[in-house]
Order: C-alpha cells, then structure tokens, then sequence
C-alpha cells in the first residue's frame, strides 16, 4: 500500500462540507506519477484540491473514494455555488469504452430531474482524459453509515426512506435508465425538519462502464461500483438486467436496513452471487429476533426478492403503493388504539353523565310503559263494565242454562220409561 493511499479517505464515505482551501488556484500538467502506478494519477492521490476546473470549478476538498472514480467538493466560481465533481479513476480512464458509456450514462442522468435523484448539471474532460460529472452536492451522511450508526433502522422510520427511493427510481425507470448498484452506500440521507430526504446516488454508473473486463469482477472496490454482489439480483448474475433487477437489489437493500444484516453472504463474491440464484434469506426473526418488524412489511420485502422477476412487483410505483398502504394501515390502528380514551380527571364526570343518561332514559322508558299500559285499559274497559254493570242479564244466561237441563233429563227419562214397557 502506497502512503497515498493510506492517507485517503475510506471508499463510499459521506459527502460533507469542509474548509474552504485559501490557496490560488492551481493548473494542470505538472503531475508525476506516483508510487507504485505505470502512469499518474492524481485522481487518486487526491492532488487536485485547490485546482481550477475548466476555469469554472474550483475543487475544494476531496470528500471520497469509490471503486470508479473520485469525489471532490467544489465550487463554480461563476455563480458561487457548491457542486460536486466526480473524476473518474486513471486505470478506468484508459479503456474507451468504459469512457464513452461513462459520457453517454452522464448525459442521460443529467436528463433526471427529481427530488429523489441526485442531479447531474455538467461533464467533461479532464486534461489528461478523465471523464468528470459536475453533481448536485448533498450534505448529509449514507444509508450505509446510519445503518452502522443504529444496527438496524425502526420500521416506521425505514419505510419513509423506501418509500422516497421507489419514487426516485420510478422516475428513472420511467426514462429507461437501471441503476444496477443499489446498495445502501448509494443512498444519501439529508436530515430536515420534517425527516431525512433521500437521494440517490450513482445512477447508471453500473451500466456505463460494464461488467466486461476480467478485473471489474473481483469483489474488490471497483467491484462494488460495478454491481455489488450482495445486492445482486439473480439476473443480474447472469447478464440479464431489466427494471425489475433494481427491485430485486431494493429488497436486499430494505433487508439490510430493516436488520441490520445483509440478505446472503458467501465467502466469496462468486459464492455469494450463486446464493443469490439458488437460496432464499432466512426469515427476519432469525437473522435478528431484537427488532420488531410486520409481517407485512416482511412480505412486502421477501415478495421483491423472489427469484422470478415475474413474481415481484413489476414496477417500483407499485411497490411504493405496497409501502404507503403499509404506512396507512399502521396509521389507522395507532388513530383506532386511541380513539375516545377519556384523561383520567374527566372519568368521574364522564361516569355521572353515563349514568344521569341512563336514569332519564329508564325514568323516559317507564313513563312511556306506563302510558301505553293505561292506553290498554282503556281500550278494552268499556266491554268489562257493560258486562259488569249487567247483573240481570248474568241471572238470566244462568236460568236458560239451568232450564235447558231440566227439559233434557225429562226427554231422556221419557225416552227411557217407553223402551222398558216395550
């Protein structure tokens, strides 16, 4: 290892604000090679701050160091704002056609525009060649770092990050443009009042320079820029990469941060890409049982890491409807949970007012019984009386009856006098 290079910044490290350098403005062409490298590389080495950029972008400070190419803080003297370069590494450099898919990938992202995308407002050459992309500069910390920072993300906290990066990518999609490296170190939180807004980092830096040569297929760190295999779609493994690949690296993406824990890791970068065609993760309660997280929200992620691209969500607005459904559901049963919970001081008069209720209501409900029992009487008196106030007509129903046996027994004992005498 060269002094440089252990003196720069580590890979994928934050894009954060720095002191200004005081210095003038250097110029290009007096660059000797450094230690250990055929050709020079100040890229690398970081000996650019302080330069002049194309008479525009003073370069500040370098901010990191990724497996493709460098990122320096700047700023365009012309209108005094900050940007962000990224110079592309010198041994990348010297393959054209990395360099022209670089250039062609450049343009494209730079006709992105979302808040959820990092914007790309300019390219060009460097002196000796190297292709550089002027980007949005974000102030803020990776998804990688926070995920390092808590172990693991609280659901309803991760679910609003998802959310923002399937509305990013959906816009990309929409132009045709794939990711292809997802990985959380792509992600850029920027913390504000109301929550961090997401960005996406790299767009297309995957895509633009290939998976061709035999050096970009080592897990090495320019392995990680060309497709990550822990977050390597299955296709993806095999060449094949559509929109539905960047939902597959965004299910291991959601795993990782939910968990705190990659989704399948192999000893190396070739047995972890066979895991990712034959195995599925375990499920979350086995990988990490101290965090709590739905049942839904887990089928939401292992249904985006289905093997089969036909079995995902086909698209990431689709699964960003699944994750604000997730949103809505949780929101309803936390309203229900405390809905018309009385504070404690009010139980007593809420008591009395119940029950001075229910007495008027009875006191309401008897009177009414009573009313309607009176209705009936009064209905059905009138026959009574008229039968009661009749005490002759009860005595003579008595004396018909009573007459009407009499004349009976006498036909019957007559009847039977004439049988005996015949």
């Amino acid at each position: 290892m060269t002094q440089a290079d252990s003196a720069r910044p580590a890979p994928d490290s934050t894009i954060s604000s720095g002191i200004a350098n005081d210095t003038a403005p250097k110029t290009f062409g007096s660059e000797t090679p450094e230690e250990g490298h055929a050709y020079p590389c100040p890229v690398r080495a970081g000996k650019l701050v302080g330069s002049l950029l194309e008479e525009r972008y003073e370069l500040l400070e370098l901010t990191g160091i990724g497996g493709m190419g460098v990122v320096y803080r700047a700023k365009h003297v012309d209108i005094d704002r900050t940007v962000a370069v990224k110079i592309m590494h010198c041994r990348l450099a010297m393959e054209q056609e990395s360099v022209e898919r670089f250039r062609r990938e450049g343009k494209m992202a730079g006709s992105l525009s979302h808040l959820n995308l990092c914007s790309v407002f300019d390219s060009g050459r460097m002196p000796k060649g190297e292709p550089f992309l002027v980007m949005e500069f974000i102030q803020g910390r990776s998804l990688k770092d926070y995920i390092a920072e808590k172990g693991s993300v609280p659901e309803k906290e991760a679910v609003q990050i998802f959310i923002q990066i399937c509305d990013g990518l959906a816009h990309a999609h929409e132009k045709s443009l794939v990711h292809r490296d997802l990985k959380p170190s792509n992600i850029m939180l920027s913390e504000g009042a109301n929550g961090f807004t997401v960005k996406v980092m790299d767009f297309g830096i995957a895509k633009a320079v290939g998976l061709e040569s035999a050096e970009q297929q080592q897990l090495t760190k320019t392995g990680e820029v060309f497709g990550s295999p822990l977050y390597m779609s299955p296709e993806q493994c095999r060449g094949i990469v559509d929109h539905r690949s960047d939902i597959y690296s965004l299910g291991c993406l959601m795993y990782h941060t939910l968990t705190g824990v990659a989704p399948l890791v192999g000893n190396t970068a070739f047995e972890t890409m066979f895991k990712h065609m034959t195995e599925m993760p375990a499920p979350f309660a086995l990988v990490n049982y101290d965090v709590e997280i739905s049942s839904d929200l887990e089928a939401i992620v292992f249904k985006a890491l289905n093997k089969d691209p036909e079995k995902r969500f086909q698209s990431m607005s689709e699964l960003a409807q699944a994750l604000r459904s997730l949103g809505k559901t949780r929101l309803s049963s936390e309203s229900k949970n405390g809905e018309d919970k009385p504070n404690p001081s009010e139980d007593d008069a809420a008591k009395k007012a119940d029950d001075g209720a229910r007495q008027d209501s009875e006191e309401a409900e008897n009177k009414d019984a009573g009313e309607s029992k009176s209705g009936a009487i009064e209905k059905s008196a009138p026959t009574a009386v008229r039968i009661n106030d009749d005490p002759l007509g009860s005595d003579r129903s008595a004396k018909i009856i009573s007459m009407t046996v009499i004349v009976l027994s006498i036909v019957i004992l007559i009847l039977i006098l004439q049988i005996m005498q015949h």
